[in-house]
């Protein structure tokens, strides 16, 4: 049944500024990345009250500028990290069932070298402790190839240096989408959500203890009074910021840059992970009809919103593939795109960046507020569980409803039996060829028949936005009202990668912004803003172009 619309799409913010501002939530929650979200969902599920607020867009950080993979981090054995391996290879599992249509089984081919420092019985070893950390829930054991065979299934990886090599199974998925359902599912098992809304500081009781926070709504200025028992800070990047509101100074991050770049299609089905000679690893991901290559891992202390992409980045990562695989002969001018995120990890002194734990940390200040630090993407929900069960810990409620379900209910867009069943229905209520029929079921999963359905209801356009990719003009107005778009850049980047495509978008950006001005009542000038703001972060992102004069 066709999930139905009760307000206008301009209403459903007042409503949340509303509710913000009258009730009062058993957990406020800031920052919606994935652990914001992921916390949302956990404690909506649960039956409490939650809002969730964030500065820009739902994954305009750090989860929208990951390597796109739920993976259980086989380089994190050198370091012995076998617990947090073991977490997210079961998380892995538990993701491709609640979000089949977002998460999938991904081939991983590991190459080895002469000049290796790890050779052939070093890495079966590795992959089969790799895989025994996987059970019960594994996705494929490994297999041991030799070079003949690795060069069958991907011949760009043909050289003279090639010895053998190995295949194991991790898996992909859209970070963005992913964070993003989180949020529309937090919303519709009653959570009040916000993006556009940064929080400028905290409201304290009698005794100093937060109980609350005062945050600013970016398009009308209004700030708004959100009074909360328990407050969470999942600020990523912006996590110490956040909690230095009250006059503090703590440093509790260190935030490391990577850098991914999208570039022509090179491989075929197969992902590679590399290991280089300076012993960081990269990666070559299939990705749509493309190949991205990811990732690096240096320090980075400037403020987090200004993160780009150096020449110096693109180099390290253009010649060390090209070192490695003389095949694989990218030029610099042939990058589509680009993009930098930051890593916001416990701050631990005398490590290089890559030897930092990727384990999180939990802080529960004298004042009440309790701040998330570190973690895996992957681990996101296990994460959030902990932080919900001490919110309920703290709340004093007890009972089995307030139990952690995550791992049993769908996320929205995941209650399907069956992909290719899906597909099917999809492509027979839409009457869409294949490319346009595979791109909304891997997006939208199930949501997508409630899409066709409201489209052909609302007398929506399902044809192609561009006729080189396979966005439609009824997302638009989709993502709009059930997804939260409030901006050209929230369209463009999150709930959709035209960004990362080449021309990066720039070819429709107009005819997207007038669309989107009609559904939600922009005039000329903001048409204009919107479109000058999109070319903006595209300016910051393409920065390494102007360095190196490309």
């Amino acid at each position: 049944m066709l999930y139905e619309i009760v307000m206008s799409v301009n209403s459903w913010r007042e409503d949340a500024i509303e509710k913000l501002k009258s009730e009062e939530f058993d957990l406020v929650v800031i920052g919606g990345g994935i652990n914001g979200a992921g916390i949302a969902r956990d404690a909506a599920l649960r039956g409490l009250k939650v809002a969730l607020i964030e500065k820009d867009d739902f994954a305009e950080g750090t989860s929208s500028r990951s390597s796109k993979l739920v993976h259980g981090g086989l380089r994190y054995l050198k370091y012995y990290e076998f617990k947090l391996v073991r977490e997210a290879t079961t998380e892995r599992k538990t993701l491709m069932n609640i979000a089949g249509h977002n998460v999938h089984r991904l081939p991983f081919l590991v190459p080895i070298f002469k000049w290796s420092k790890e050779g052939k019985f070093l890495l079966m070893m590795g992959l089969t402790l790799y895989d025994i950390l996987s059970l019960p829930k594994g996705i494929g054991w490994h297999k041991m190839l030799d070079r003949e065979k690795i060069v069958e299934k991907e011949p760009v990886l043909e050289t003279e240096e090639l010895v053998s090599g190995a295949m194991y199974y991790d898996c992909q998925m859209d970070d963005a989408r992913l964070c993003v359902e989180n949020v529309v599912s937090a919303v519709r098992f009653g959570a009040v959500a916000l993006n556009h809304c940064e929080a400028i500081d905290f409201l304290h009781d009698e005794d100093g203890n937060v109980n609350g926070v005062i945050a600013k709504e970016k398009f009308t200025g209004e700030k708004i009074e959100i009074h909360g028992k328990v407050v969470i800070n999942t600020g990523g990047p912006w996590a110490d910021k956040i909690r230095n509101l009250t006059g503090k100074n703590v440093k509790r991050l260190r935030t490391t840059k990577g850098v991914h770049l999208i570039v022509p299609k090179m491989l075929n089905d197969n992902a590679v992970i590399l290991f280089l000679k300076d012993g960081r690893a990269v990666f070559l991901i299939p990705w749509h009809n493309y190949t991205m290559i990811g990732t690096t891992d240096t320090d980075y202390n400037d403020k987090p919103e200004l993160v780009s992409v150096d020449a110096e980045d693109v180099r390290y990562l253009v010649e060390n593939i090209k070192d490695a695989f003389p095949k694989f002969n990218i030029k610099y001018e042939d990058i589509i795109s680009a993009y930098a995120g930051l890593r916001p990890l416990v701050r631990q002194e005398g490590k290089s960046e890559s030897e930092v734990s990727r384990e999180h940390r939990i802080f529960e200040d004298e004042d009440g507020l309790i701040t998330l630090i570190g973690g895996k993407y992957t681990t996101y929900r296990t994460m959030a569980k902990e932080l919900v069960d001490l919110a309920v810990k703290r709340l004093g409620y007890k009972g089995k409803r307030y139990q952690c379900i995550t791992d049993k209910v769908p996320l929205v867009g995941g209650n399907f039996e069956n992909l290719d069943e899906l597909k099917q229905k999809i492509k027979e209520r839409s009457g869409l060829e294949d490319k346009y029929v595979e791109h909304l079921a891997n997006s939208y999963g199930a949501e997508a028949l409630k899409l066709i359905l409201y489209a052909k209801a609302k007398d929506l356009s399902l044809e192609p936005i561009d006729i080189d990719f396979p966005f439609l003009w009824a997302e638009i107005d989709w993502t709009i009202r059930e997804e939260f778009a409030c901006k050209l850049k929230d369209f463009m980047w999150r709930r959709t990668y035209f960004a990362l495509t080449p021309g990066q978008g720039i070819q429709v950006a107009d005819k997207i912004a007038k669309r989107m001005a009609e559904v939600l009542g922009w005039d000329d000038e903001r048409i204009k803003k919107e479109i000058e703001e999109y070319k903006q972060t595209l300016e910051l992102v393409n920065k390494w172009k102007k360095e190196m004069d490309i």
